[in-house]
């Protein structure tokens, strides 16, 4: 069975890479302060993505091999 992949799950994953697309654009970014608000205003999205969003989106299969990975 094919995942389900909403549309707005998929916004969410594009903005977030439109913010690191932004931090990393440029080298003047890459300042600690620059990545540590970046990290404090990204990190719940990311967590959310990562675990909950992308995760749902791959096979059982894909999935059982990602965690042989680890």
């Amino acid at each position: 069975m094919e995942p389900k992949i909403k549309p707005h799950d998929v916004l969410r994953v594009y903005a977030l890479l439109e913010n690191i697309q932004q931090l990393f654009h440029q080298p003047d970014n890459y300042t600690m302060e620059n990545f540590q608000r970046f990290g404090e205003e990204n990190y719940p999205e990311i967590h959310q993505l990562y675990y909950e969003v992308v995760w749902n989106w791959l096979s059982e299969e894909e999935q059982n091999q990602i965690m042989e990975r680890r």
